[in-house]
């Protein structure tokens, strides 16, 4: 008998030590109770805000802390995670503070009273506030107020794509293009959203399932996208409890995990975990880009624009003028491959030498164009283009579109600096750049850009080097 009860005995504890064990649970203490829901980012790290008046990064598989960053005041509110990787914050005393991946503030807006909702960030990284006063904020990834839009019915949700803002409540939802203007209402309200496969899923408050054509913003009738048992949090995806993140539990989150990668893509727009909030899928690659771009068809666009030059500068002149850079992506969504396509076709890329090319100041004005308004979907844009320019001059140009994204997950934007930077070294132009961008990077992904930039740097110095450039480097290093 006594044997018997051992052998269950262990036989129970094999089984909850493999529970244990599958759970892959950890716990972080953190100094303080939470004040927001933690959010997670799509590189696997953890924000939470806590009552120490700090914003902690946490790993998400095994909860070590990578840096914390105080802003002065407590936090409150929401943690939301842009595309970008920088993190949304809020104080005490109602500052939207924006916060680089690699824990350094990027700036902050001060608000008067506290926004009704969490903030709702596009692909790009533009960001749309609900004011306390009930008017539409729309906020650049560099901090800067774009338009607003006062609102004269209660808002209970905003959603960002790339080329629209949902604005859902009272029964209905307006679709506003990126510069503000409204395209059309929608008779129905959204309760959740999900982005899978290119589609956006819509749960209104019937619980009806429907999928919105983002082209004509018209809903179809539609079954459920997520897997049986897995729900919406009712609260938060990850767990806190005496000021401590525990994760690993059984949630929607973990099943969702779990189910494998189909399942876990989809960003669910409600369930108090922000960072998750916005909808919006991974940024395509290169090649999935130019691939959704060749399906256009239409005849190469530089012998069009070669036969009227007038017709190619009013094209530049036209991307030139713009103010903003929803007011650029409303004229063009993809403005940057239409941009990649012109340089891409005037290089002789086949045998034909018939090929036309493009003229050396039209290059120019592309690039210029490409490095203000450089954004997250542009990036696979430049690097390409990288791989075609051999003036150096052309090639600052580029480096500093690079630099103004500052998103570099992967490190090939400083590679790319690096690589550029070693094929001209004499060049002091294009050095200026390569030391000005790559601190760029490094201040704002922090960690291993920060080393790499290091590398740059001695390298830079154990040659023959200009004034301008030493004073370059002190002045980067000082911001450090």
């Amino acid at each position: 008998m006594i044997s018997s009860y051992k052998r269950s005995f262990t036989i129970l504890a094999a089984l909850l030590m493999a529970f244990i064990a599958n759970l892959n649970a950890w716990e972080t203490a953190i100094a303080g109770v939470l004040t927001t829901p933690p959010a997670q980012s799509p590189d696997g790290h953890v924000f939470s805000t806590a009552d120490d008046r700090a914003l902690h990064c946490l790993d998400a598989e095994t909860g070590r802390e990578y840096w914390n960053f105080r802003p002065g005041r407590k936090l409150k509110s929401f943690t939301v995670v842009s595309p970008d990787g920088s993190i949304l914050i809020l104080t005490s005393v109602n500052d939207l503070v924006s916060v680089s991946p690699g824990g350094r503030e990027l700036w902050r807006i001060p608000f008067s009273e506290e926004p009704l909702l969490s903030p709702a960030v596009d692909p790009y990284g533009t960001i749309y506030v609900l004011t306390a006063s009930n008017t539409i904020l729309c906020i650049d990834r560099r901090g800067t107020k774009v338009w607003e839009k006062p609102w004269s019915s209660t808002v209970s949700m905003l959603f960002a794509t790339h080329t629209a803002l949902l604005v859902s409540g009272e029964g209905v939802t307006t679709v506003l293009q990126a510069d503000g203007s409204i395209d059309t209402v929608i008779d129905d309200e959204i309760r959740n959203i999900v982005y899978r496969e290119g589609d956006l899923f819509w749960q209104n408050r019937g619980n009806s399932w429907k999928t919105l054509n983002m082209k004509t913003h018209t809903l179809t009738p539609a079954d459920s996208p997520l897997d049986e048992g897995i729900l919406f949090a009712d609260e938060q995806v990850l767990i806190t409890y005496e000021g401590k993140i525990v994760a690993g539990r059984k949630d929607w989150f973990m099943e969702a995990l779990e189910a494998g990668e189909d399942a876990y893509d989809p960003y669910y727009q409600k369930g108090a975990n922000p960072g998750r909030s916005s909808g919006i899928p991974e940024i395509p690659g290169e090649a999935e880009r130019i691939r959704q771009f060749a399906q256009r068809g239409g005849a190469p666009l530089l012998p069009l624009l070669s036969a009227n030059p007038a017709y190619l500068n009013q094209v530049l002149k036209e991307f030139e003028s713009v103010d903003s850079f929803q007011e650029l992506i409303s004229k063009s969504p993809d403005y940057d491959l239409v941009l990649q396509e012109i340089v891409s076709d005037s290089n002789v890329v086949s045998f034909d030498v018939h090929r036309e090319r493009l003229d050396a100041y039209s290059r120019f004005r592309i690039y210029r164009i490409l490095s203000r308004w450089g954004n997250l979907r542009s990036r696979e844009t430049l690097m390409f283009l990288l791989t075609l320019e051999t003036d150096p001059d052309n090639l600052a140009l580029i480096l500093d579109g690079l630099g103004r994204i500052g998103l570099d997950r992967d490190g090939r934007s400083m590679l790319a600096i690096q690589t550029c930077r070693s094929r001209f070294p004499h060049n002091r132009d294009l050095t200026l750049s390569a030391v000005r961008n790559a601190s760029l990077i490094a201040r704002y992904n922090g960690n291993k850009s920060i080393a790499s930039m290091m590398t740059l740097f001695a390298e830079i110095q154990q040659g023959p080097m200009d004034r301008a450039v030493l004073a370059q480097i002190r002045k980067e290093l000082g911001s450090f």
